[in-house]
């Protein structure tokens, strides 16, 4: 980012200093910080509906999209004198009647006869079985308005995918509720958008196909479809990642100055006679890995690898090949599996892998008879346990290895 995105939030159009306050409360005190203010969910509202069509709509308690002008609108009482406001709105097939129970005397100066809205809300039926709208969201259309809305891509509350922002008793006192949300949100992306900048190159961004971070901050915030939101979406997880495995491999670098690790030698005389025994041969992938695991272990630091791959994909024997090059080199190994169970085929398993080899391998678990782990943990601090397998028992204190590698 450049300075100007992390210049004082206040400056935002719509913002100033009060809500400016509000939002450094919950950690927003900058461009940046705002432009990157998440929706939690988004409503569609992007399907125009036909006044005649609501009555077959109100069971399914679904909300709905229509557009129509002011035909009347008007302040009632009810018999306990409390006030009502009733707008309503026409379209070429029929007419709808909008109920507003509170801030009456806002609403009956906010509507004009004749001008164009786009409404939103659930269909309900009154006490005669007509079809009304309970305090609909709605977007002015054609109008002078605040927002200057006067196209269809400038609808903030409805007629479109509609962004939904957290927000709280205070931040809604500062009138930021979802609707002060999306008016500020869109100042900032009409305004201010350009201050942002793109830290991934074209090759990057053209290799991976990603958006410009221009282009996903648009969509985030104000979608013209699920696809593209998804699209953006995708940019945002990729910067995620992207900066995340940036810091590991700065992190990596740097432990590699920091640690000394032991530095193998490749004396490949058990590993041989492993690799003559297998009753297969390895794959492309397995060879491949053994070797990248090989050069690992004959540099001075510590070696920090994952190896994935599903079941029956063969990573005990890649395990075992670097095992046998550790005590090649006069160190034990040790092998933890989650359960008792799981250990105890992995026992099996490469007793049965290793038993033209003189190689002593132990189990240890937690259910073992006494006099037996007693046999065990004497091989493993006098070193005559080459590999040692178990679950988490082979990290209590008192389990002393004599060189472990």
């Amino acid at each position: 980012m450049n300075g100007q995105s992390s210049t004082e939030i206040q400056y935002v159009k719509g913002v100033g200093p009060v809500r400016a306050a509000v939002l450094k409360t919950i950690g927003i005190d900058s461009l940046q910080k705002l432009l990157y203010y998440f929706p939690y969910d988004y409503l569609d509202r992007s399907r125009i509906t036909k006044i005649k069509e609501l009555p077959k709509l109100v069971e399914a308690g679904n909300e709905v999209t229509i557009i129509g002008s002011v035909f009347r609108a008007e302040l009632k009482y009810t018999r306990n004198r409390k006030k009502m406001f009733f707008l309503t709105i026409k379209d070429e097939t029929g007419y709808l009647s909008c109920v507003f129970y509170g801030a009456v005397e806002w609403f009956q100066k906010a509507f004009e006869v004749g001008e164009i809205l786009a409404i939103s809300s659930v269909p309900e039926l009154d006490k005669y079985n007509r079809v009304q709208f309970i305090h609909p969201e709605f977007d002015r259309l054609k109008t002078k308005d605040e927002e200057d809305e006067t196209d269809w891509n400038s609808l903030l509350h409805t007629g479109a995918i509609i962004p939904k922002y957290s927000s709280s008793e205070e931040l809604r006192n500062a009138g930021l509720d979802n609707r002060g949300f999306r008016r500020i949100l869109r100042n900032a992306i009409n305004n201010n958008i350009n201050s942002l900048t793109e830290h991934l190159s074209r090759e990057i961004l053209q290799r991976n196909t990603l958006l410009d971070i221009y282009s996903s901050i648009k969509m985030i915030h104000f979608p013209k479809s699920y696809a593209e939101r998804d699209h953006a979406l995708r940019r945002l997880k990729f910067d995620e990642l992207f900066y995340f495995q940036l810091l590991m491999a700065f992190r990596k670098r740097e432990l590699k100055g920091e640690l000394k690790g032991i530095q193998f030698k490749l004396l490949r005389s058990m590993t041989a006679k492993l690799k003559e025994s297998l009753s297969f041969e390895l794959t492309n992938a397995q060879s491949r890995v053994i070797q990248e695991i090989h050069n690992d272990m004959m540099q001075p630091v510590p070696m920090n690898r994952l190896l994935q791959g599903d079941v029956g994909s063969g990573k005990t024997i890649v395990a075992l090949f670097a095992m046998l090059t550790a005590i090649e080199n006069g160190y034990q190994c040790a092998l933890m599996a989650p359960t008792e169970i799981l250990a105890e085929q992995h026992w099996r398993s490469i007793k049965n892998f290793l038993k033209d080899i003189p190689v002593n391998i132990r189990l240890l678990v937690g259910g073992q008879k006494k006099k037996l782990r007693d046999d065990v943990l004497e091989d493993v601090r006098r070193g005559t346990a080459n590999i040692v397998i178990g679950t988490h028992a082979l990290i209590q204190e008192h389990v002393q290895f004599a060189n472990l590698g």
